[in-house]
């Protein structure tokens, strides 16, 4: 929901300017709306709108295979650098595929969505 009260910071600022204590119905109003779009959002799924590539569709059986692989891993077994590999992830990650668990060293990844 952090996101999306994030999108719309503006109307954030605006239903708290327009609330008081004696009516704080634009506030409410405005917090059910982004209440409903992050429900939505989780509903449908990740952003389906752009398609994953064949690395990212390897990348993810990886995971699925083994969640504590590694970035360095992954890129020898696709053929792509680590830093390419790290972008993928980012995106992965962002578009609500996976997320990671633990730290750096010691975490996995989860996927949240095929």
């Amino acid at each position: 929901m952090e996101t999306w009260v994030k999108k719309e910071q503006q109307n954030y600022y605006s239903a708290l300017q327009s609330s008081d204590p004696d009516n704080v119905s634009p506030f409410v109003i405005f917090m059910l709306r982004m209440i409903r779009n992050a429900v939505d959002e989780f509903v449908s799924g990740p952003d389906d709108a752009a398609p994953l590539s064949n690395n990212e569709k390897r990348l993810l059986e990886m995971v699925s295979k083994d969640p504590g692989v590694t970035a360095a891993e992954i890129a020898e077994a696709i053929g792509v650098s680590e830093r390419t590999v790290k972008k993928y992830i980012s995106s992965l990650s962002n578009r609500g595929y996976i997320k990671r668990e633990g730290g750096d060293k010691t975490g996995r990844w989860i996927i949240v969505h095929n």
